[in-house]
């Protein structure tokens, strides 16, 4: 779910993932992993690193569809990345979607 909030711009980021330098293929399952394990983490915001290609932005965006959450895409000198709003779904943690 797209959410433009400027709210969470000024959350602390507490994990990153930069997938520079990865290939398209393994793109899906790191950032799987990286949501599996940051998921517990209440009321935070994650970033993820596409850079600029608009493929490595797809691939993302569509696991973060999958898990249904809440994410928007950075702006200015943080244009190649998409923040992560993570809320509490420790209760919802085993319907996640397998990668």
């Amino acid at each position: 779910v797209y959410c433009p909030c400027l709210f969470w711009e000024r959350k602390k980021i507490v994990a990153k993932l930069d997938l520079h330098g990865e290939t398209h293929d393994n793109a899906k399952n790191l950032t799987a992993k990286f949501l599996e394990k940051n998921l517990r983490d209440k009321s935070s915001v994650l970033e993820i690193v596409t850079g600029h290609s608009d493929r490595m932005r797809e691939i993302v965006m569509d696991v973060l569809l999958a898990y249904d959450l809440e994410w928007y895409l950075g702006t200015g000198n943080r244009e190649g990345t998409i923040k992560v709003i993570v809320e509490d779904y420790s209760e919802y943690y085993d319907e996640y979607v397998s990668y």
